[in-house]
């Protein structure tokens, strides 16, 4: 696989993910959409060496999250998303549709992380957050005895688990 760059605005790589899955006939909740992210970068990390997403994954309840991205799509709780992310765009001082320049390597991987994750139900990616030895279960797991919640995963962390996965076996790549 082609060397990927990054990292990019969360809000682009989402817009990436709902396109590539409205073609694919995914439908993508925001649960789905937030676990999407996470294991796309996890598999970012331990195949590039480096982040696909800019903004930092937090342990919430549910899973992790990036709040940026959480804070647009939050109103479609249990309803398919829709709509496409934005942001700031300093020199016309509005908001536009979050985009990217995507490498090859990075879209490939990231098809093959929507290929491996985009059909299970939100409830399942949530549970494989939740795994034992997980990044989200070890920081959410100290905020309970006295972390803060919201408390940021850690990019070593999230890389050396999914270093412990086959990505073979789960995207299909070698």
């Amino acid at each position: 696989m082609e060397r990927a760059e990054g990292p990019y605005d969360a809000r682009a790589i989402a817009n990436f993910i709902l396109d590539e899955s409205d073609a694919a006939g995914f439908t993508m909740y925001p649960t789905s959409l937030l676990k999407i992210l996470y294991f796309g970068h996890g598999w970012h990390l331990a195949l590039f060496g480096g982040p696909l997403i800019a903004q930092p994954f937090e342990a919430w309840e549910h899973g992790p999250v990036v709040r940026v991205v959480y804070d647009q799509i939050k109103d479609y709780s249990g309803k398919a998303i829709k709509v496409r992310l934005k942001a700031f765009n300093p020199r016309s001082m509005t908001p536009k549709v979050a985009s990217a320049e995507i490498t090859r390597g990075g879209k490939s991987m990231l098809r093959a992380v929507l290929g491996a994750y985009g059909s299970l139900h939100p409830y399942k990616l949530s549970e494989m957050t939740h795994e034992s030895g997980s990044p989200w279960t070890s920081v959410w797991e100290a905020a309970q005895i006295g972390a803060s919640p919201g408390a940021r995963l850690n990019d070593g962390e999230i890389r050396d688990y999914f270093l412990r996965q086959n990505h073979a076996d789960v995207l299909g790549i070698g």
